[in-house]
């Protein structure tokens, strides 16, 4: 499997802010950094908005395992986020 037909994110705009934040110096994680640099960082986002399910969020990440090893040997991250803006908590 070639990493150009890898989806890498089912939401550019929360990815582009994942990326500012791993490529950041306040970020420790060196593995995430490392597939930033090589470009085997996956990511998937559940929000409301994408009508992603638990069961689809299960389903990213046992793709993500099938294809783990023809991204990279050495190194790959999968990033499953939750960016929901309209979940509020009320406080009474």
């Amino acid at each position: 499997m070639s990493r150009d037909s890898v989806l890498v994110t089912n939401s550019p705009e929360v990815f582009d802010k994942l990326l500012a934040f791993v490529e950041s110096d306040s970020f420790g994680c060196i593995g995430a950094k490392t597939a930033s640099y090589l470009q085997t960082l996956l990511h998937r986002d559940c929000c409301f908005d994408n009508k992603v399910t638990l069961e689809d969020a299960y389903g990213f990440l046992r793709h993500f395992a099938d294809i783990r090893e023809s991204l990279s040997k050495t190194n790959a991250t999968f990033v499953l986020s939750f960016s929901d803006r309209s979940i509020h908590v009320v406080v009474q």
